[in-house]
């Protein structure tokens, strides 16, 4: 698909941590599609969610209403 991720890391997956204004972290297992460079159509191609991590399968990571592309903290609610 051209993003950078190995297959089989995107099929596996990796750990997603959300850190919370209250000081808690959330962690959560992610995968992404090895067909597509852009699993969930954000902007952000697979290689980029991995580095900054954020979920590849969900627009907005941390539910902030802050689209992942345009949120200067992806992980950060």
């Amino acid at each position: 698909d051209g993003d950078r991720v190995p297959d089989n890391v995107e099929q596996l997956g990796w750990v997603v941590t959300i850190h919370h204004t209250n000081g808690t972290t959330s962690q959560r297992e992610v995968s992404a599609e090895p067909t597509l460079a852009d699993t969930d159509g954000d902007g952000l191609d697979d290689q980029t969610e991995l580095q900054i991590g954020s979920d590849p399968r969900r627009r907005d990571t941390d539910g902030d209403g802050l689209g992942d592309a345009c949120d200067p903290l992806p992980d950060c609610r």
